[in-house]
Order: C-alpha cells, then structure tokens, then sequence
C-alpha cells in the first residue's frame, strides 16, 4: 500500500477512511511506536464498518465509536459481534498485549449470581 498517512473518499453509498502504515504516538522513552493500517467504512445509511488488515499493537488500545458529545465512558463490546441495534452512547473494544483480570466484570458476574450479598473481597 503506497504512502504513509490518512487518506479520506467518497464514494456513492460510504465514505471510506484509510489509515496508513501510522505509527502510534510516542510515550517518552517507553518505545511505544507500534504501526497501524485499517479502514472504516462510514455508510449512508448508518452502518459503520471496521477492517484491520494489521495492528501491530505493543501496549494497549481503546477502539470505538460515538454518537458524539457524550460524556460517559463506552460500553465494551465485542466488535466480532456487533451491537444490532442502534446505539445511544458510546461503544468500545479494549485490547491488551497481556492478560489482566477484568475487575468491574468479575464483581458484578458475582452480584449477579450472589444477591443479597454485601461485599466481596478479590485478591491478586
């Protein structure tokens, strides 16, 4: 794929937006500097649709979208398997080079099976 950068067209139905060969932006010393190519697909008929052909992901990344003006945190998802329905804040997929406990999931999974409990106690 040619040159490096943000390439924006519009087509009859989408518009499509190239992201090329982009580094991530620089952490310090931390060499944060992963390099990214992938597109999303923004479709008349409010469809929205992401294609990575490669992520070269060396920490973490927050991948989503907005109805815009929204001042609440994202609902994670699974962009695997989308939302059906429309959205009405924003949504988000999490990704990590390493496993880490989701902390908020495991407290509420053991509310929701555990009523009437009053506390719990996670250890690490």
């Amino acid at each position: 794929m040619g040159d490096n950068g943000v390439f924006i067209r519009k087509d009859n139905n989408r518009v499509l937006i190239t992201w090329n060969n982009l580094r991530d932006f620089s952490e310090g010393t931390s060499g944060n500097r992963g390099t990214h190519r992938f597109q999303v697909s923004l479709f008349n008929d409010g469809r929205i649709i992401f294609t990575y052909d490669f992520a070269q992901l060396t920490r973490s990344a927050l991948i989503g979208i907005t109805p815009g003006k929204s001042q609440s945190d994202p609902n994670l998802v699974d962009f695997s398997k989308p939302p059906l329905d429309a959205i009405g804040g924003p949504i988000g997929q999490f990704f990590l080079t390493q496993a880490r406990v989701d902390y908020v999931g495991a407290i509420q999974a053991f509310y929701a099976t555990h009523p009437g409990m009053t506390f719990m106690i996670l250890s690490t």
